[in-house]
Protein backbone atom coordinates (compact mmCIF):
# COMPACT_ATOMS: atom_id res chain seq x y z
CA UNK A 1 0.00 0.00 0.00
CA UNK A 2 2.68 2.21 0.80
CA UNK A 3 4.75 2.27 -2.45
CA UNK A 4 1.66 2.28 -4.59
CA UNK A 5 1.05 5.53 -2.78
CA UNK A 6 4.92 6.41 -2.83
CA UNK A 7 4.42 6.35 -7.23
CA UNK A 8 1.22 8.21 -7.50
CA UNK A 9 1.22 10.77 -4.66
CA UNK A 10 4.05 13.24 -3.69
CA UNK A 11 6.08 12.84 -0.46
CA UNK A 12 4.85 13.61 2.96
CA UNK A 13 6.55 16.68 4.23
CA UNK A 14 8.47 16.46 7.65
CA UNK A 15 6.92 19.72 8.92
CA UNK A 16 4.22 21.78 8.67
CA UNK A 17 6.13 24.97 6.66
CA UNK A 18 7.49 22.43 4.10
CA UNK A 19 4.25 21.39 2.85
CA UNK A 20 3.56 22.43 -1.18
CA UNK A 21 0.80 21.28 -2.81
CA UNK A 22 1.39 20.09 -6.32
CA UNK A 23 -1.08 21.82 -9.22
CA UNK A 24 -3.33 19.39 -9.43
CA UNK A 25 -4.64 19.16 -5.81
CA UNK A 26 -5.16 23.14 -5.97
CA UNK A 27 -7.25 22.77 -8.94
CA UNK A 28 -10.81 20.98 -9.81
CA UNK A 29 -11.01 18.54 -12.72
CA UNK A 30 -12.71 21.71 -14.83
CA UNK A 31 -9.25 23.26 -13.91
CA UNK A 32 -10.73 26.27 -11.75
CA UNK A 33 -9.35 27.51 -8.37
CA UNK A 34 -9.85 24.96 -5.24
CA UNK A 35 -7.16 25.81 -3.00
CA UNK A 36 -8.78 29.60 -2.55
CA UNK A 37 -6.46 30.50 0.50
CA UNK A 38 -3.44 29.37 2.51
CA UNK A 39 -1.99 30.63 5.67
CA UNK A 40 1.55 29.55 6.72
CA UNK A 41 1.62 31.05 9.39
CA UNK A 42 -1.74 30.05 11.10
CA UNK A 43 -1.75 26.63 8.96
CA UNK A 44 -5.06 27.31 7.15
CA UNK A 45 -5.92 25.79 4.40
CA UNK A 46 -9.10 26.78 2.74
CA UNK A 47 -11.09 24.31 -0.28
CA UNK A 48 -13.51 25.73 -2.00
CA UNK A 49 -14.77 26.75 -5.65
CA UNK A 50 -16.30 30.18 -6.59
CA UNK A 51 -19.94 28.65 -6.66
CA UNK A 52 -19.23 27.27 -3.30
CA UNK A 53 -18.82 30.45 -1.87
CA UNK A 54 -21.99 31.75 -3.51
CA UNK A 55 -23.65 29.59 -1.87
CA UNK A 56 -22.51 30.33 1.23
CA UNK A 57 -22.78 33.82 0.55
CA UNK A 58 -26.12 33.43 -0.36
CA UNK A 59 -26.96 31.29 3.37
CA UNK A 60 -27.62 33.35 6.93
CA UNK A 61 -26.11 29.56 8.51
CA UNK A 62 -23.48 27.51 7.89
CA UNK A 63 -22.57 24.13 9.22
CA UNK A 64 -19.16 23.23 9.71
CA UNK A 65 -16.94 20.45 10.35
CA UNK A 66 -12.74 19.99 10.53
CA UNK A 67 -9.91 18.25 11.89
CA UNK A 68 -8.21 19.11 14.98
CA UNK A 69 -5.47 18.24 17.36
CA UNK A 70 -4.48 15.20 14.65
CA UNK A 71 -0.67 16.05 15.17
CA UNK A 72 1.13 15.88 18.11
CA UNK A 73 1.83 19.31 19.56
Amino acid sequence: MYSHRAKRYPKLPNHRQDLQIPVPFRTTKAGNEFLLWQSASRHILVFATGSNIRLLAARRTWGMDGTFKVVPQ
